[in-house]
């Protein structure tokens, strides 16, 4: 709100210093600002003979007015004390109403800043009380402001202003930088560091007077040395509702306990070294035990197997850029070592340049992707570094759009949803985390010297704290609260890694899942389900090879099931097309064919056919049962006087395709097309499915036994009985009247009686052989 004062101080800047170079021409609003307070600082450096101006009061300025003023009153020059005037008008203090004439107005409104700012009673406005004049610190509690700590801040004025470099900090009840630095100085001072020594700073000599000097207990009470109530100060400045007294009371140690639980260190009761480090410095004492650590390097079994017996249990990795990622098979070595996970992403993310909400978006949608990949399951949190000194300033206009473009890009994963978490400074990780944006806390305490972490408490229920770095090892040592929830072996699904080709493999079927759950999820019209994500996953990988004729009436597309909302179902499988480009496109590397597995599955995700079933059923007709249809077409084209036997030896599970159209690439699709088919029926996820089957059985052979037992065993007939039973029923039981069996024979008669007892029986033989049982 505009002021008339300071508006006519404005106007009196404006006039008087119209034709200096260096004096800015102020808007004349009323409005009390930096802007105001920097042309003040100006004004006074050309009355103090400065020529070169500038808005910082340094070391310049301060000898000049040392010097050549001193103090103000009613013998300095007019135009200074109508610096001063503007000034005191600016802070909310009366100035009088003639500029640049002392008066007993001017004396009374010193006298009560001097007051607000716990000085000696008195006039004089020295040095350091016109710094403080110059700037736009209050000294009265503003906002949120606490009593207890503007006490506190006036304390410290009254007992150090007089210490060379201690300056008056503000008394507003607000724990900031400047009364953090006030603080720091004050302990200083106590240990006995002599002026020009002290620096605010949390060094080895300030650590060292504090271990030897600084230890308050119950009954403690200050004397020459005020290390009571600079305790009292510090737990008041933290948040806690302690007043400075001097002496270690039953209030002070309930806080101290209070605090000391807080922030998960001893719990002693008392000012002991641990709990001044950690009121003082965002590490704590750096050298504490921990239980976490964050790295950029790969873990191996060794490297692992050693810190945890160092003590740690949790690492933080990160999920993406090549050289620091999570490697192949690093997750197994993390969680054989009995080690949790604490998933980091950082691309850059070290200055302002990187957070706009596009970057987010992307960010969270690789994240998202990432994760999946690395099968780790929903719920997890996911922490998104803020690793640069950002300023408050920021927040709205870089941090909040950057974390809701986090927070939208996770939804790229529908089937399994992550948290956000935030690794910033105090002050950054806990602004986001109050606007919503982020439910975990990871704080990059190690940068003491940033301005997010300094005159800030520890942010409430963080989970993460970032202490100290260990180049010889490459980690940064974390301490871990009991609140935070890394992801432990149960939250991570093992994922098939084990060689680089498979694991890209693997990938690439991710990213595919998660185009078809976006896909359906954007239709906003309640179709979405896991098993509607699987069906479009299945429809693209048949939708080369398959997306003709009977295929299309075996397993139609997702629109075209009765009963299906047709409209939006067609749009997301045309969206999800578009998006997931060619099916040639997937890499290659698997045992079995992707389409042919993408038939199998559909047709049972479609018709299903029980396991145990002694004959064939709608569901076994896009796998091994259409095999074995065309596998006796093959015999009558190709057996050249072959024995039906030797021929289904050589051909069924065969690597000759000029001959079979039932390969080994056919059966071991077959087999995990049965396997993965049975899953998804509900709401696993293919992705899930497939890596769950092929990290069980990595090699296809158990794969072909698995799905051997588990579609054809009876409690009431041989495995090899149940499946020669089953093959007879292809002709003696055909169970798609409307579309013929012959229509898949290529022309070629059925098998007599003997020729089909003879095929059923090499083929279940056959069968047995490839999945290593007899």
């Amino acid at each position: 709100m505009a002021d008339l004062w300071v508006m006519n101080s404005q106007k009196w800047i404006n006039t008087t210093y119209a034709s200096v170079s260096g004096v800015p021409r102020l808007v004349e609003d009323g409005i009390t600002g930096w802007g105001t307070m920097y042309a003040l600082t100006r004004a006074l450096q050309h009355e103090l003979g400065i020529t070169s101006l500038s808005d910082a009061f340094g070391p310049a300025t301060h000898s000049a007015y040392e010097s050549k003023v001193g103090s103000v009153g009613s013998a300095t020059k007019p135009n200074i004390v109508g610096i001063l005037q503007c000034a005191l008008w600016c802070k909310g203090y009366t100035g009088g109403t003639k500029i640049g004439a002392w008066d007993d107005v001017i004396a009374a409104s010193v006298g009560n800043v001097r007051k607000d700012v716990g000085l000696a009673t008195g006039v004089r406005v020295d040095v350091k009380l016109m710094k403080s004049l110059l700037t736009l610190d209050a000294y009265v509690r503003v906002g949120a402001g606490s009593e207890l700590v503007r006490a506190g801040q006036q304390w410290l004025n009254s007992r150090y202003t007089t210490r060379a470099d201690y300056y008056i900090v503000p008394c507003d009840g607000r724990f900031t930088r400047d009364v953090q630095r006030g603080l720091m100085l004050a302990i200083q001072y106590e240990i006995g560091m002599a002026d020009g020594v002290a620096n605010g700073n949390f060094g080895p000599g300030t650590q060292t007077g504090l271990r030897d000097q600084a230890s308050v207990t119950s009954g403690s009470s200050d004397g020459s040395k005020k290390f009571v109530s600079l305790f009292q100060l510090a737990l008041a400045f933290n948040g806690y509702d302690v007043a400075r007294s001097g002496t270690f009371s039953t209030a002070t140690r309930t806080s101290t306990l209070d605090f000391q639980r807080f922030l998960e260190i001893a719990a002693t009761g008392n000012g002991d070294y641990d709990t001044w480090a950690a009121l003082l410095v965002s590490t704590g004492n750096p050298n504490r035990p921990v239980s976490g650590f964050d790295t950029t390097t790969a873990l191996t079994p060794a490297f692992a197997a050693a810190r945890h017996a160092d003590g740690y249990r949790v690492v933080g990795r990160y999920l993406t850029v090549t050289g620091k990622s999570i490697g192949a098979g690093e997750l197994d070595t993390i969680f054989a070592a009995g080690l949790e996970l604490v998933p980091i992403f950082q691309n850059f993310n070290n200055g302002p340049q990187y957070f706009t909400r596009t970057l987010g978006l992307d960010h969270g949608k690789q994240a998202a992707t990432r994760a999946r990949q690395l099968g780790i399951r929903g719920g997890v949190t996911i922490f998104f570094a803020v690793d640069y000194d950002a300023f408050e300033t920021e927040i709205e206009s870089l941090l909040v759009p950057y974390f809701e473009g986090v927070r939208d890009g996770l939804k790229h994963s529908v089937a399994q949803t992550y948290e956000v978490g935030i690794y910033a400074t105090r002050n950054i990780a806990a602004k986001v985390a109050e606007r919503g944006l982020a439910s975990a806390i990871w704080v990059s305490g190690m940068s003491t010297g940033y301005s997010g972490n300094l005159g800030y408490p520890m942010p409430a229920g963080w989970w993460y704290n970032q202490i100290q770095e260990i180049t010889s090892i490459n980690i940064d040592r974390n301490a871990v609260s009991e609140r935070a929830r890394p992801a432990g072996r149960d939250l991570v699904m093992r994922t098939p890694d084990y060689d680089d080709a498979t694991r890209a493999l693997y990938w690439r079927l991710v990213e595919t899942q998660l185009l078809a759950e976006t896909a359906l999820k954007s239709q906003n019209q309640g179709v979405y389900s896991d098993n509607m994500a699987n069906a479009l996953v299945f429809a693209f990988l048949m939708s080369d090879k398959y997306h003709y004729g009977p295929f299309l009436v075996y397993a139609p597309w997702p629109e075209d099931r009765p009963g299906m909302p047709a409209a939006p179902l067609s749009r997301a499988r045309e969206q999800y097309f578009a998006a997931a480009g060619a099916v040639a496109n997937l890499v290659p590397q698997y045992a079995g064919d992707l389409e042919h597995l993408a038939v199998v599955t559909q047709g049972l995700n479609y018709w299903w056919t029980d396991g145990g079933s002694a004959v064939v059923g709608m569901g076994d007709l896009g796998g091994w049962a259409l095999d074995v249809v065309q596998l006796w077409a093959n015999y009558c084209k190709f057996q050249k006087g072959e024995s039906v036997k030797a021929f289904v030896e050589r051909n069924l599970g065969g690597t000759d395709s000029s001959t079979s159209e039932f390969t080994l690439v056919d059966l071991i699709s077959d087999a995990d097309g049965y396997l993965i088919g049975s899953e998804t029926r509900g709401q696993t996820s293919f992705v899930d499915s497939f890596a769950y089957w092929l990290v069980r059985f990595p090699d296809p052979r158990d794969r072909i036994a698995e799905f051997l037992r588990r579609r054809f065993s009876r409690d009431d007939m041989s495995l090899r009985d149940s499946i020669i039973s089953n093959i007879d029923s292809l002709w003696h039981g055909w169970p798609w009247p409307e579309v013929p069996r012959k229509g898949f024979q290529e022309g070629q008669v059925d098998p007599t009686s003997s020729q089909l007892a003879e095929f059923a029986a090499a083929c279940a033989d056959t069968l047995m052989t490839r999945g290593g049982i007899r």
